[in-house]
């Protein structure tokens, strides 16, 4: 007998008798062995994914149909499959937020075969009220107080006598939110009052600030506070609200306190430029400030055009170009204005004429320094010197320097001599704060350094 070419193929039947195709049909070719007998293999991996199921199971069957000779068709013998049961909670996870007792339904599905028996052993733990069976594939459960969380709820099925894993949904509580707000002035110059609204009753407030040293508060009742001005600078108004279930949120409102507030950076720019020259000087933003103004101090008389300088552009900016005026000594300041003070940041500038356009000499001071320590520095002549002998002069030992010493408002705080080119002074009774050192020649050049004291 002849087998030769062949069609061969795997479905399935199902209770009704009806064939389904899972793979496409492929060619073989069956060589006799014997006169008796024919040999082939064929290897095929099925996955659970590739069968259709329904309620009464499904048979597997290989077929193989001759397609040279007579055309004879042989089935192997059916193998019957079932799929198993396969359960799932219809909730993972829930969030609860704080006060609500809204009813929650759990149900259990099941996906794979209905055949057999089920039944439900149900965990709710506490917190939770409702009916419960095992013959239940669905409960609902509410909340029994909106303040207390419930716990998990959980359920492990049983198909037929067999337990199937657990299933778990995780109850958390939901982020807490609210709509509460501080509304009040966005600065102080030396008390006032704020509040919070849109505050639920089961709400309550904690106040505080976020720099004591800057500001403080008062009168502090569940919806007010008085903040009170105690330096300059800017904090955060901060309301830690609690809800009834303990947990906190926070709200908080920027205010400016007092002046405005020049950081601790010196202004940058040319401190010893020649006369004519166009120069940019810049400041860092101060907090708390509303509007600037540039202008220049030349020995008392001030203004935007003084002694031969000018702003050319940047007034109520950050930063100006100037025009250099004359040789000496002006001041280039800065001043930040808002609704409650003013406040300054300067640098002294020293000129050079067009006749003397050699660079001055340089102080080099360690700087800042703390309330109880010596100011220790020394002078230092430029490397070049073409106009005069200013190096020579520094280097002398023999020449005397005046040194001195004078606070913001111009008073001397110190005022001595020295002959070396460098100084250890002590500066007595001396606090926290912003200094203009001087040191002067016997020729009369003057240098000018910014000292800060913390």
């Amino acid at each position: 007998m002849y087998i030769g070419s062949i069609k061969h193929v795997i479905g399935t039947y199902n209770s009704f008798g009806q064939f389904k195709q899972l793979i496409q049909p492929e060619d073989l070719f069956l060589a006799a062995v014997t006169n008796s007998g024919f040999s082939g293999i064929w290897e095929k991996t099925l996955y659970a994914s590739d069968y259709t199921y329904d309620e009464n199971g499904n048979y597997l069957v290989a077929i193989v149909t001759q397609t040279s000779g007579n055309g004879l068709v042989w089935e192997t013998n059916h193998v019957p499959i079932k799929r198993g049961p396969l359960f799932s909670l219809n909730y993972n996870s829930i969030q609860i937020e704080c006060g609500n007792t809204t009813s929650r339904t759990f149900t259990v599905s099941n996906s794979g075969t209905n055949m057999g028996t089920k039944s439900y052993n149900w965990n709710i733990g506490t917190g939770w009220t409702g009916i419960v069976n095992s013959n239940m594939s669905s409960i609902t459960l509410t909340p029994l107080n909106g303040n207390v969380l419930p716990s998990n709820v959980s359920v492990t099925p049983i198909y037929n006598g067999i337990t199937q894993p657990t299933k778990t949904c995780i109850v958390s509580r939901a982020p807490y939110t609210t709509n509460a707000a501080i509304t009040g002035a966005g600065s102080v110059c030396t008390s006032s009052d704020y509040s919070i609204t849109g505050l639920q009753s089961s709400e309550t407030v904690q106040w505080s600030v976020s720099n004591n040293s800057i500001a403080s508060i008062s009168n502090l009742t569940a919806t007010s506070v008085t903040v009170n001005k105690i330096g300059n600078g800017t904090i955060d108004l901060i309301a830690t609200i609690t809800n009834s279930c303990n947990q906190t949120t926070t709200k908080s409102l920027l205010i400016n306190i007092g002046a405005p507030t020049f950081s601790t950076t010196n202004m940058s720019g040319d401190n010893n430029p020649l006369t004519g020259e166009t120069i940019w000087y810049s400041v860092q933003a101060p907090t708390g400030y509303t509007n600037l103004q540039w202008y220049f101090d030349y020995a008392g008389t001030t203004g935007t055009s003084v002694n031969g300088w000018q702003i050319l552009q940047g007034q109520g900016t950050t930063a100006i170009a100037t025009k250099v005026g004359n040789p000496g000594l002006t001041y280039v300041v800065c001043k930040a204005f808002n609704s409650c003070s003013n406040s300054i940041q300067y640098m002294p500038i020293q000129v050079r004429s067009i006749t003397d356009p050699c660079d001055t000499f340089k102080i080099n001071v360690k700087n800042p320094i703390k309330e109880s320590e010596n100011l220790v520095g020394k002078i230092v002549p430029p490397p070049t010197d073409p106009c005069d002998d200013l190096y020579a002069k520094i280097m002398d030992k023999k020449e005397t320097k005046k040194i001195q010493v004078f606070d913001l408002f111009g008073r001397a705080i110190f005022s001595g001599d020295f002959v070396e080119d460098n100084f250890d002074l002590k500066l007595e009774k001396i606090s926290k704060g912003t200094y203009l050192l001087n040191i002067t020649l016997q020729d009369g050049k003057i240098q000018h350094e910014t000292i800060i004291v913390e």
